[in-house]
Formats: C-alpha cells, sequence, structure tokens
C-alpha cells in the first residue's frame, strides 16, 4: 500500500526543486547580462582611450610644428628689424654727406652757374665742382642701392606679416581643437573614475595587488602619461574580467 500523502509531498518537493532551479538560471543569466554590459562599457572606455590618445598627439605634433615656426618668424622678423635699423642709419649718414657737399660748396665762394673773366679762379672753381659733382653722382648711387635694398627689406617684411598671419589662425585652431579635446577627456575621465572605482563589477579585481599597480584615480590634466596609465588599467581590467 501507498500513501497518497506521500506521493504529495514528492510532487510539492519536485516541484519546489525546479523551481528553485529557474531562479539560479534566471540569477545566472543575469550576472551574465551584468558582466556582459560591463565588459562592453570596458571595451569602450578602451576604445575611446585610444582615440583621444592618437587626437592628443596629433595636437602635440601641431603645436611643436606651430612653437617651432613662432620661433622662426621672430628670428626672421627681428632679424629684418635690425636691417631696417641699419637701413636708416645709412639714409642717415647719406644725408649728412649730402649736407657736408653743399656746406663745402657754399663756403668755397664759387659763383656757380655764372661767368667770371678770372680764368684761374674759373679753373679753381671748375675743379672743385667736379670733386663735388663726384661727390654727389657716389651719393646718387649710394641712394639708389638703399632704394633696392628697402624694396627688398618691404618684400621681406610683406612675406613674414603673411605667415604670422597665416599661422596665427593655425595656432587659433589647433588651441580650439585641443579646448575640445581637454572637455572630451574630462568627460571621459569622470566616466572612467566611475566605472573603475565604482563599479561592482571589477569591485574584486581593483583590490587586488597587481590593481592597486595598475589602476589609480585621474585627477589631473590631459597628458600623455594619464591616458597610457589609465589604459593600462583598463587592459588590466580587461584581461582579468573576461
Amino acid at each position: 500500500m501507498f500513501s497518497l500523502a506521500a506521493v504529495s509531498i514528492k510532487r510539492i518537493t519536485c516541484c519546489m526543486v525546479v523551481t528553485g532551479l529557474f531562479a539560479l538560471s534566471s540569477q545566472a543569466l543575469v550576472a551574465r547580462a551584468a558582466d556582459s554590459d560591463g565588459l562592453s562599457a570596458l571595451q569602450g572606455l578602451l576604445a575611446e582611450n585610444k582615440n583621444l590618445t592618437v587626437q592628443l598627439r596629433k595636437v602635440k605634433k601641431v603645436k611643436e610644428e606651430i612653437d617651432r615656426k613662432d620661433s622662426e618668424i621672430q628670428g626672421a622678423t627681428s632679424a629684418l628689424k635690425h636691417a631696417q635699423e641699419d637701413l636708416r642709419r645709412r639714409g642717415t649718414r647719406i644725408d649728412e654727406e649730402n649736407r657736408r657737399i653743399d656746406e663745402e660748396a657754399t663756403r668755397s665762394g664759387c659763383p656757380w652757374g655764372t661767368k667770371s673773366t678770372d680764368l684761374a679762379y674759373v679753373n679753381s672753381c671748375n675743379t672743385l665742382g667736379a670733386k663735388l659733382m663726384g661727390w654727389k653722382e657716389d651719393l646718387k648711387n649710394k641712394v639708389i642701392t638703399l632704394a633696392e635694398y628697402a624694396a627688398k627689406l618691404q618684400d621681406e617684411q610683406n612675406r613674414w606679416n603673411q605667415a604670422t598671419l597665416k599661422w596665427a589662425a593655425k595656432k587659433k585652431s589647433n588651441n580650439d581643437d585641443l579646448d575640445e579635446l581637454s572637455a572630451s577627456f574630462a568627460d571621459w575621465q569622470r566616466r572612467y573614475n566611475a566605472f573603475v572605482f565604482q563599479s561592482e563589477a571589477y569591485e574584486r579585481l581593483k583590490k587586488t595587488a597587481p590593481g592597486a599597480r595598475f589602476c589609480e584615480e585621474l585627477s589631473r590634466p590631459m597628458t600623455s602619461g594619464a591616458l597610457e596609465s589609465a589604459a593600462q588599467c583598463l587592459q588590466w581590467l580587461w584581461d582579468g574580467g573576461r
């Protein structure tokens, strides 16, 4: 004989076991889903880190190029300034020489442009006049040379003025890119800190000795070192979290 009560108990027990297995299975699925979400977020942070690193390297390279060009422009502008000052000094000396020639012509007492019956006096004045005119011709050649030199200096001035405007615009554009990149880094840094130091999925990993060595909270401006340190932490979590 058998007891109906016993059968009922067995059925109830069986159902409880099945229900318990279903609950455990559901919990496992939820855990796997959470792990999957965490790995997906981790993968996203790694990808953003790589992109930020590439963009920062690009911006820094452009900045170095701009800095070199700034130094070149400053050097050329300084040399040009000295050349222009020398040109002014040479022009001043020519004016002084021309004034001395005129003063000597006046002191000679020769009636320039007039006639005289005193042949010796006329010859003396003509000799002096030839000498003074020779000096005037030399000055004229110097003026022409200086004028040509001044034109070349002006061309150089115009060229470097254009270069200054061009590189100033490039510098502004690069600074704008750097500001935008810094804002992106600040947002990424906030999410990185929240993920690594407030994520239950990696609580165990980050508390281990290697985790303490690899992972540190970021609270500094964007640098290649900060990105590299964070990348090492994320890669370590990725290797240990899969």
